[in-house]
């Protein structure tokens, strides 16, 4: 899932550094760099893809993206920013769609 977080950049109308990202999620793999720059515009850290540990901004992010992933997650931290909030949904479904179901174990609030 880090890989998906962190691992792709966009240069042009182009995605680059995204090899897995391409492999598991096609032409989605674009919807995960827009989910990068929203998480940074919105002060989210996500750490480079060879940092040896996970930032909190990066466990927030995967955290509503595994509650996203239930029909009746409502996500109050983020409900109101409504762009943000689309995005994590909109992600949280193309992980389903190829079938990566992440557990729902922390509380992101």
């Amino acid at each position: 899932m880090l890989v998906l977080v962190r691992g792709a950049h966009m240069i042009g109308n182009e995605v680059h550094g995204g090899g897995p990202m391409r492999l598991v999620l096609g032409e989605q793999a674009e919807l995960f760099v827009r989910l990068r720059r929203l998480a940074d515009n919105r002060g989210l850290t996500i750490q480079p893809l060879e940092a040896p540990y996970v930032s909190k901004g990066e466990l927030l992010l995967i955290g509503w993206i595994a509650q996203a992933q239930r029909t009746a997650s409502k996500l109050p931290v983020i409900a109101r920013d409504h762009d943000f909030l689309a995005v994590v949904r909109t992600s949280a479904a193309a992980l389903t769609a190829i079938d990566l179901r992440l557990p729902l174990r922390l509380r992101t609030y």
